[in-house]
């Protein structure tokens, strides 16, 4: 169980680093790290990295991702790195092996038994938002579970701007499988864009697909006075690492009725008050 996110900002060092007090890599964890879009996290909602995509999406951001880890398999720590050309390699074959080695225990490393801390070097930092925006608004795209650990420069996030309790729900459904609905209320009627529709991370709003689908949805659902996130699992069988795979293959599938069917019949009766 991670007690702690840490993410540092360091545009002196030209790099950024992420760091947890998890129970790091295992040798099963290994083998999904290097297959693409498989994750040993998969099932487990309390993990950030799901989807077995992050390398694609860090190495946009960074030239070079270095990996640190320790944990009961490895004792010692270990490190590997991956790049660019790994990426290729990896998207080409299906799956890679990079050199795994043990080294000594780097400096910043603090007196974690066991944990992994990712490094990106050379980093594009015209695709990274200012610290600010990050401390403002990443705990919007976060379970609330996960965003109250997670810490940037050693700041913690600003909590999403609700009143009451957040409404959460979980639903195991014929055909569309888990369902889990996390829903809150701004302060103020127009802030956001309502709900958000995805598979583990937000890809879809709610009200983008209000006016996509021929099947109504209940206003209450798409208007701006409550947000959140429904997070269906099926859904991932329609997106690659584009948004437009999910636009010619989700917006024509028997399964969006379907969505459209229980967000109609389970969500909009939720009782918000």
């Amino acid at each position: 169980m991670v007690d702690l996110w840490n993410i540092v900002l360091d545009k002196k060092g030209n790099r950024i680093l992420f760091s947890d007090d998890g129970k790091g890599f295992i040798r099963q964890d290994l083998q999904s790290f290097f297959s693409l879009y498989k994750s040993s996290k998969a099932f487990n909602e309390n993990s950030i990295g799901k989807n077995g995509s992050g390398r694609i999406f860090l190495l946009q951001i960074a030239e070079i991702l270095e990996v640190y880890t320790k944990s009961v398999d490895f004792t010692q720590m270990m490190n590997f790195t991956l790049d660019r050309t790994y990426l290729e390699e990896l998207i080409i074959s299906g799956q890679q092996s990079p050199t795994i080695l043990p080294i000594a225990t780097p400096s910043w490393w603090t007196n974690r038994e066991t944990g992994t801390s990712i490094e990106l070097k050379d980093i594009d930092w015209k695709r990274i938002p200012t610290e600010k925006k990050i401390i403002e608004e990443f705990a919007e795209y976060l379970s609330p579970n996960i965003a109250k650990l997670v810490r940037i420069n050693g700041k913690k996030l600003q909590p999403r701007s609700i009143f009451g309790e957040v409404i959460e729900k979980e639903f195991h459904v014929k055909n569309l499988g888990k369902i889990t609905i996390e829903i809150f209320f701004p302060e103020n009627g127009s802030r956001g864009d309502g709900i958000k529709l995805g598979a583990y991370n937000p890809i879809i709003s709610l009200r983008e697909l209000a006016e996509l689908s021929p099947n109504p949805i209940p206003s209450e659902l798409t208007g701006r006075t409550i947000s959140g996130h429904i997070f269906i699992e099926s859904i991932n069988k329609f997106r690659s690492h584009d948004s437009k795979s999910l636009d010619d293959n989700f917006y024509h599938s028997e399964t969006l009725a379907e969505v459209i069917e229980f967000l109609i019949k389970q969500v909009s009766p939720l009782d918000i008050e």
